[in-house]
């Protein structure tokens, strides 16, 4: 069965077809207006996104744009001047970045896309912030340290003024070299936005590999990591993990929780989410809200549908505490007439008809 077609949206666009079927215990009072300040800019780029909710008791919902190349947002008109109106701080994401993007290049093909998030601030704007996802994910086993420098450089020299410090880089290059050979690094961003000189790194990683990863990092696994290992030993292995390089140490280590699956009925899940459940500050509302989430519904006329999936974050600090967010992700698509009929059809369902 072919895949569904990407609809490439803008961001306020994508927000606003999200916002339609989210929970409001996840929403919540005022956050559906502040979506509505969103950018349009850079353009209909966008297949996929995301609404990154707190699941303690915090009403804010970020919110994450994704433009991928393998579903044409690399090749898609972007305006740039409008870019540059709403992004004219140091090191947000830039006009000449995205522009590089659009570039025949070996490091723009090394960029499989770009994730825009906007933080919201308590004021209710929105502070622009820019992963980067690697191509096929191929560092550090199949591609050499040489090209991931490269592709580093190729970021930095494209960003204003500069993706990484240079100190920074050289602590980035060694983080490379020290993960195991079957990882792959999947996501960076500067944060330099945050006026912060460090690297986030979101790498995939054996269960079994993340101990003793953290430790030659310089931590050795808390009660919370190894819960948190415990818990997901029943999803599916590599899991992605996400950290700060800025010097030898690790400030967090934030321990992904995801399958392409129901949650709500899927058992590999419910070891992880009675985890997430029982620790400190957890509200069980919004909790079951998120794992309701995971479906795929009719948008719009016959033909379009919404993939909704979610992943769970649990943010784990050297002293034991932790911090839970859901990323409530989700892409309109074009189907066939055939796939329609066949994701209608309750004794086939959306996930059997190749949805996913």
């Amino acid at each position: 069965m072919s895949s569904p077609d990407a609809l490439l949206l803008s961001p306020v666009e994508l927000a606003a077809i999200g916002a339609k079927h989210m929970p409001y215990a996840l929403l919540g009072e005022g956050q559906e207006l502040a979506l509505t300040n969103l950018p349009h800019s850079p353009g209909r780029l966008f297949s996929f996104a995301a609404f990154e909710c707190r699941l303690e008791d915090d009403p804010r919902v970020d919110f994450m744009a994704c433009a991928l190349a393998s579903d044409g947002g690399r090749s898609a008109n972007f305006d740039r001047k409008a870019l540059e109106r709403e992004y004219p701080q140091r090191g947000t994401p830039t006009p000449d970045l995205l522009a590089a993007w659009r570039e025949p290049s070996p490091a723009a093909g090394d960029t499989e896309g770009l994730w825009f998030e906007w933080d919201q601030q308590p004021d209710s704007t929105w502070r622009p912030f820019l992963f980067v996802r690697a191509a096929d994910a191929r560092w550090p086993e199949e591609r050499s340290s040489a090209q991931f420098a490269r592709w580093l450089d190729w970021l930095t020299s494209n960003a204003e003024p500069s993706f990484v410090e240079a100190e920074v880089r050289a602590h980035v290059l060694d983080t490379v070299e020290r993960l195991p050979r079957d990882a792959r690094v999947l996501h960076l961003a500067s944060l330099t936005p945050r006026g912060v000189q460090a690297i986030r790194m979101h790498v995939s990683l054996s269960k079994a590999r993340i101990e003793e990863f953290v430790s030659l990092r310089g931590w050795q696994a808390n009660e919370a990591l190894q819960q948190g290992l415990q818990a997901i030993s029943a999803l599916p292995d590599p899991v992605g993990i996400q950290f700060d390089v800025a010097g030898d140490g690790l400030e967090f280590c934030d321990l992904e929780i995801y399958a392409e699956s129901d949650p709500g009925s899927d058992v590999r899940w419910r070891r992880a989410i009675d985890w997430v459940a029982s620790l400190p500050g957890t509200s069980p509302e919004k909790l079951e809200s998120a794992i309701r989430w995971a479906a795929t519904v009719g948008v719009g006329e016959r033909g379009a549908v919404l993939i909704r999936r979610v992943s769970l974050k649990v943010r784990c600090f050297p002293d034991g505490k932790t911090a839970c967010k859901a990323y409530l992700g989700f892409s309109p698509r074009w189907i066939s007439a055939r796939e329609w009929r066949e994701a209608s059809d309750p004794e086939i369902g959306v996930r059997e008809s190749g949805l996913f």
